[in-house]
């Protein structure tokens, strides 16, 4: 079992330095060339459907050693944001990641212009040729590429370096911005409120900063979704994503239906907490004086294990390797990403960052990321091609996880009060993703809009966040956060990173109440997760008897956390 709290990245590389790691570097790059001057070579018209398979599969050799190396070095700097040595390779790859955007876009327009058939890559197939309608002439994607490396890329780096390097004076020690944020779930008002303050304060202090890498970062997304023939950034982002506005709009109209429905657990919460209102740093507060069970992290590993095994053998296989061979970063520390994270690093292994706390919220945070870890596990079972599926069906097998845990842990609970505790942590979580992220959704796509015609300022930022805020939160809530825009990393990392989170949640609930309700086995759960990068997700879940496109598959989700919000209630 893992009781260190810090990750084994040996057995991705030994070091920054080893023979190893420069090794794979250097093959990646010679077969990154190697493949330039195959695909310039080809003459379209005589190739042959074999030699384009053998094309596709040399490509995701490729592809798969690029993985490998991008996971060991995203990993190294989400807790060393200042290892120049890491900082050196990370430079090194850019210049190889622009590399193979090409090497993509040239590989999409040569299938694009074949008429191959072949089942294996069917769906690679169809998204190559979709892909191919977006591109911009030659030399356009090869400057746009170039560029990209000292631009886009650099302003993403630019602001996770900041953000997980600023040290925090609060309470009498130096702490990092995500373990102040960890203060918002203390007993005592007072010290939240105080946490709530001094964040905002930092905030303020790095504002102009924050708000020029964001200016930047949404400027390169209007002109670039523009070159590529979409008529807003948010097509584009619904283009790769698999699914449309029409769609979309059923999604967003169903939510803003049923927030009232989720607005009732924050006036509830309030009457716990001996409130007329909540403030926005009593949201995640503990509902009881204190943390009615604690967990530390080697009590976390068993409860998880205990819990995935009533699901499934190969869930709990999965983790307990997790456990046992470090995949997991748990400890919060200076230098160190805020949030959490799980990413994919080669054949059945997967890393997790986490900024684990004790608190059940920890627990439900980290089966929600072996969730990711255990959907990269099972579609290790395809090629490197179908191993990463789009965001809004991501989600799937994390809200499973979550939901599997949680459920247990309500099981187990040795009281009313540890139920109501783990329950609240559950509807805090939904909420979250149902009413703040829906006025991320509505904050981004006018903040993308007014980019369109000019820069935003800090204030001008902030004022355009309180007003989404009170859009979805209304008045059931006494203040907002002005800098949740400085907050949240998808902002400068993606566009629209907010409604495939909501889609993910509605989609995950869906697929539980059909396991719950015995309509799919865990096997039947695996392979959905198996196949969720290997088609549109419209069609994956219309092989199950689920249509997206209907308001009602959409309410049935809201219908279950309308009885778990009524539970609350009670």
């Amino acid at each position: 079992m893992q009781t260190k709290t810090r990750w084994n990245l040996n057995s991705i590389y030994p070091s920054l330095n080893s023979t190893e790691l420069s090794k794979d570097i250097e093959i990646l790059k010679n077969s990154i060339e190697s493949f330039h001057h195959k695909l310039n070579t080809l003459t379209i018209d005589k190739i042959k459907d074999k030699e384009i398979i053998d094309l596709i599969k040399e490509y995701e050799k490729i592809i798969e050693k690029n993985r490998k190396i991008q996971a060991f070095i995203i990993c190294l700097l989400s807790v060393e944001s200042k290892n120049e040595e890491a900082q050196k390779i990370k430079g090194h790859l850019y210049n190889l990641s622009s590399s193979l955007k090409l090497l993509d876009l040239k590989l999409e327009k040569i299938i694009s212009q074949t008429n191959i058939n072949t089942p294996e890559y069917k769906y690679f197939i169809e998204l190559s040729i979709e892909n191919n309608k977006h591109r911009m002439k030659d030399e356009e994607e090869e400057l746009y590429s170039l560029l990209s490396v000292s631009s886009n890329s650099e302003w993403k780096s630019l602001y996770n370096e900041l953000i997980s390097n600023i040290k925090v004076d609060f309470e009498n020690q130096i702490i990092s911005i995500s373990q102040l944020r960890n203060y918002y779930n203390h007993s005592n008002r007072e010290i939240r409120k105080k946490a709530y303050r001094k964040e905002i304060e930092i905030f303020k202090e790095y504002e102009y900063i924050f708000s020029r890498i964001l200016n930047s970062v949404k400027w390169d997304s209007v002109v670039i979704s523009k070159k590529r023939n979409f008529s807003s950034v948010l097509e584009q982002s619904l283009f790769y994503n698999q699914i449309d506005k029409e769609i979309l709009d059923v999604v967003i109209n169903t939510t803003f239906e049923n927030l009232s429905m989720v607005r009732k657990y924050f006036h509830k919460k309030a009457k716990f907490l001996g409130l007329e209102k909540l403030d926005w740093f009593d949201l995640s507060a503990p509902i009881f004086e204190k943390e009615v069970e604690t967990f530390d992290f080697e009590k976390a590993q068993k409860f998880i294990l205990e819990s995935f095994a009533e699901f499934s053998d190969d869930m709990c296989l999965m983790a307990k390797e997790a456990f046992e061979n470090g995949w997991i970063d748990a400890e919060p520390r200076i230098g160190k990403a805020d949030g959490g994270f799980c990413i994919y690093v080669f054949d059945k292994q997967s890393r997790i960052l986490v900024n684990f706390d004790n608190s059940i919220k920890s627990v439900l945070t980290l089966a929600h990321e072996l969730g990711h870890a255990y959907h990269n596990w099972v579609m290790s079972e395809n090629t490197p091609l179908f191993r990463h599926s789009p965001l809004i069906l991501a989600e799937t097998a994390s809200i499973l996880a979550e939901t599997i845990t949680r459920k247990n842990a309500i099981k187990l609970a040795k009281n009313q009060y540890t139920k109501a505790q783990i329950l609240d942590g559950y509807l805090y979580t939904v909420s979250i993703v149902v009413v703040d992220i829906m006025s991320r959704f509505i904050f981004e796509d006018k903040v993308i809009n007014i980019r369109k015609e000019r820069t935003l300022s800090p204030s001008e930022l902030c004022s355009i966040m309180l007003d989404s805020q009170y859009e979805v939160y209304v008045d059931s809530i006494n203040s907002y956060h002005p800098y949740m825009w400085a907050n949240k990393p998808h902002y400068y990392s993606s566009n629209y990173y907010n409604y495939p989170y909501l889609c993910g949640l509605l989609i995950g609930l869906s697929l539980y109440n059909l396991f719950e309700n015995k309509k799919i086995t865990a096997n039947d759960y695996r392979d959905i997760l198996k196949n969720t990068a290997k088609d549109k997700p419209e069609r994956i879940l219309k092989s199950i008897g689920l249509d997206i496109r209907t308001k009602e598959f959409w309410q049935e989700a809201f219908n279950r956390i309308e009885k778990d919000i009524q539970e609350y209630l009670e």
